[in-house]
């Protein structure tokens, strides 16, 4: 089948065109800012077509996009100024027309942080969300309020390691960089101790998670789809630990940070915080009840544990 893909040139986009490209026979149709300097994989032969745009204006292309069956939806504004413009307008505008063609499966791509842990749409994210967040949970509202004749799949990622610090070709994802940025605070990480559970998955597994849902032939749901992609959940004190391993250094579990301290600090640094970091810091368990990963399928996990994924990307 023929398959739209926005966000190509992404960290998550760049593993999906190689595992659609290694593991299916699918045509694929990209939509990428710059065409210009877009790296078509030298595996891809005729299979890959490729539309520049920048999906502020993405009305302009959407007279040439060839009839596709399926579309995935990786692409998002990142910047207060294009959040909602991109992530809502352009997204929206792309699966109205697409359904309007005979589209019949619309993956996009959403966060876990707009979902309580019963994946439920989760107020606060709406209220006092960033812009981003604000951004992801409006297009949760308006995609879910499509034809229901086609089938609407929500991915809703935790946090995302991928990349590679020795492979230019594989642009690392927002928690890699974080890592590589931790490493002169990994003299005070390793004495702390904090509370809370969250989950990690690394971007390859996310495109292998996106491949089987694109080859499943299932009918449509009665309920919109959402499915949370994460490993299962760690704690702080496993990603320090892991951590402080894969840099030589020895753990040592001396200062129990609890959220007074956070206020503490706040106070004697003078320290702004967001209203949603502050949601963030007082809900620190950040765990789901259900999260999807390779092994729900019989598939091996790429990153199996955190310190796997430290190596993968070359901490």
């Amino acid at each position: 089948m023929r398959i739209l893909i926005t966000g190509a040139s992404g960290c998550v986009g760049q593993y999906l065109i190689a595992e659609l490209l290694a593991n299916t026979s699918h045509k694929l149709v990209v939509i990428v800012r710059n065409a210009d300097v877009y790296v078509i994989p030298d595996n891809a032969g005729d299979r890959v077509k490729v539309i520049g745009c920048d999906l502020v204006n993405v009305e302009s292309i959407l007279p040439e996009l060839p009839k596709t069956e399926t579309a995935i939806l990786v692409a998002t504004g990142w910047s207060d100024q294009d959040a909602k413009q991109v992530t809502v307008g352009a997204n929206m505008a792309l699966t109205d027309h697409l359904v309007a063609n005979g589209c019949s499966k619309i993956i996009y791509f959403a966060t876990a942080s707009v979902l309580d842990r019963d994946l439920n749409l989760l107020p606060p994210a709406a209220e006092i969300g960033t812009d981003y967040i604000q951004a992801k949970y409006a297009l949760v509202e308006e995609i879910e309020k499509v034809n229901k004749d086609i089938r609407i799949v929500g991915f809703y990622p935790t946090l995302i390691l991928g990349g590679s610090k020795a492979n230019p070709k594989r642009r690392l994802s927002h928690l890699a960089n974080m890592m590589f940025d931790l490493k002169k605070w990994i003299w005070l990480m390793r004495f702390l101790v904090l509370d809370g559970k969250f989950h990690v998955i690394h971007a390859k597994d996310i495109a292998v998670l996106t491949r089987i849902i694109c080859d499943d032939n299932s009918e449509k749901k009665p309920k919109a789809e959402r499915y949370v992609l994460g490993n299962p959940a760690i704690t702080p004190d496993d990603l320090i630990t892991a951590y402080a391993e894969q840099l030589g250094r020895r753990r040592w579990r001396l200062i129990k940070l609890r959220p007074g301290l956070f206020k503490l600090a706040e106070k004697i640094f003078r320290m702004k915080i967001s209203p949603w970091d502050r949601y963030c810091m007082e809900n620190m368990d950040q765990s789901y009840s259900e999260t999807l990963y390779p092994e729900k399928f019989g598939q091996k996990s790429h990153m199996p544990d955190f310190k796997t994924g430290l190596e993968q990307i070359g901490l």
